[in-house]
């Protein structure tokens, strides 16, 4: 897999770097993404599952101070909107942070562009994470 005859260095979804033995195959998006028109680009979903035709999506970003608003790039963040207004819940979560922990939230159709997951909470780690999958899974199960 070859870009402007080199390598890649960094992985194209989260821009970490990855070795030169490394094969991304499909996951990496520069030749669809050439033969696109304009600044539109394909996109990974982090996590997906169906249960009784509803559907949970996790997007997966950086950890980044509570503080300050959840990054999501404009195209992906309009993306996971069209998802949410399809029935999709998606949930964001940023991190891990410092000390395992990650911050989460659940994504509106209506969220405002500069802060698009405004209602976020700090879990612990990663099976407070999964706590909050199963919880959906029982939910709609229960239905």
């Amino acid at each position: 897999m070859r870009t402007d005859d080199e390598k890649l260095r960094k992985c194209p979804t989260c821009r970490k770097p990855i070795d030169e033995d490394s094969d991304l195959g499909r996951r990496d998006f520069a030749r669809i993404n050439a033969k696109l028109p304009g600044r539109m680009g394909m996109m990974d979903i982090d996590r997906v599952l169906e249960r009784k035709e509803r559907i949970y999506v996790e997007e997966e970003k950086p950890w980044r101070d509570p503080a300050k608003p959840v990054w999501i790039p404009w195209g992906q963040l309009r993306t996971l909107r069209t998802l949410v207004r399809m029935g999709a819940d998606v949930l964001v979560s940023c991190g891990p942070g410092p000390e395992g922990q990650y911050r989460v939230g659940w994504l509106a159709a209506d969220f405002d562009v500069k802060d698009p997951v405004p209602d976020t909470w700090i879990v612990k780690d990663d099976d407070a994470l999964d706590d909050i999958m199963l919880a959906w899974f029982e939910e709609v199960d229960a239905q």
